[in-house]
């Protein structure tokens, strides 16, 4: 499965299906605590844009670099497009 995934330093959070049909996403039960609004929105542009993290943090006019991908919840949240929780 070709998928968007939010890392952080302490391991995936989510992840979600970018081929057609992209409707799935997954949620890692063990890090639940860190799913936000943002995580629900990140997770869900895979699905509707089919991009991976690098296109959605070039999408978003972020610095690419390292492998975590909280950044793309934190200015989702920033700018008002989701919820921290």
């Amino acid at each position: 499965m070709d998928q968007g995934t939010y890392q952080t330093p302490n391991g995936t959070v989510a992840a979600a299906q970018r081929n057609t049909p992209a409707t799935d996403m997954y949620i890692n039960s063990f890090n639940y605590k860190m799913v936000t609004q943002g995580t629900i929105l990140h997770e869900s542009m895979h699905n509707l844009t089919r991009l991976s993290d690098r296109g959605l943090k070039l999408l978003l006019g972020l610095h690419l670099g390292g492998s975590a991908t909280d950044d793309i919840n934190h200015i989702l949240e920033e700018n008002g497009c989701a919820g921290t929780n």
